[in-house]
């Protein structure tokens, strides 16, 4: 596969703990493009078999195979792609780690069969979502970290708050997702990556809702990620 695809014409640094969740929206920002768009552009989903959304296996773990085609498409090495995954997270955190739970082996039972992981609610602390102050987390916000799927997980202690559920504007989870998607509205191009994906009651209209508008200044600019060859 990773012969197959060609990398991307520019692409985007990883954020410290940040999730293959965040980090496709960010990538969709980049470019104008869906999120589901990057997704068949990097090898996470096959084109031409009918999907219509990002399977929610994916937000843990990759076969070797797609990890290969991600980390090439994306130009990252592959401790970098792998550490978008949750997968990551089991080394410290039981539940997650396939060695110590026979029935969760495959990331597919992992994220539908396990409760100690949060696949469809998208927590977020609106603080990182700013953005550090940096032109690259002005330009898409700040991460969507991994840290925060673990139910245990409450609050963001790097900025000292709980952390939230729904959007303050409609209600709703941030990233309601039908078919079980990874990303809400995956099909749709435009929203920036700090805004509420979820489908207002009763319309097919997207919130949109933006919940974050504090920004830090001051901060050193790190630019994109410039192109390998």
């Amino acid at each position: 596969m990773t012969g197959r695809l060609r990398p991307l014409p520019r692409s985007l640094d990883p954020l410290e703990d940040e999730s293959i969740h965040g980090y496709l929206l960010r990538l969709a920002h980049q470019f104008g493009a869906a999120p589901l768009e990057i997704a068949v552009r990097t090898g996470l989903v096959v084109q031409g078999r009918g999907r219509n959304g990002i399977p929610v296996r994916l937000l843990h773990d990759l076969d070797e195979q797609q990890l290969g085609a991600f980390a090439h498409a994306t130009r990252l090495t592959h401790d970098e792609a792998r550490g978008l995954l949750t997968a990551s997270l089991g080394e410290r955190y039981g539940p997650l780690n396939a060695r110590l739970l026979a029935e969760f082996r495959t990331p597919t039972r992992m994220t539908h069969n396990n409760r100690w992981i949060l696949t469809k609610a998208a927590r977020y602390c609106p603080r990182c979502l700013s953005g550090d102050g940096t032109e690259i987390e002005q330009r898409h916000g700040g991460p969507w970290r991994r840290s925060w799927r673990p139910p245990p997980v409450f609050a963001c202690l790097r900025n000292q708050r709980p952390l939230l559920y729904g959007c303050l504007r409609c209600g709703q989870d941030t990233n309601i997702a039908r078919g079980g998607s990874l990303i809400s509205r995956a099909s749709e191009a435009g929203l920036h990556p700090a805004r509420c994906r979820a489908t207002l009651p009763g319309t097919r209209a997207v919130c949109g809702a933006a919940w974050l508008a504090v920004r830090r200044t001051g901060v050193p600019t790190r630019p994109l990620r410039s192109p390998r060859c």
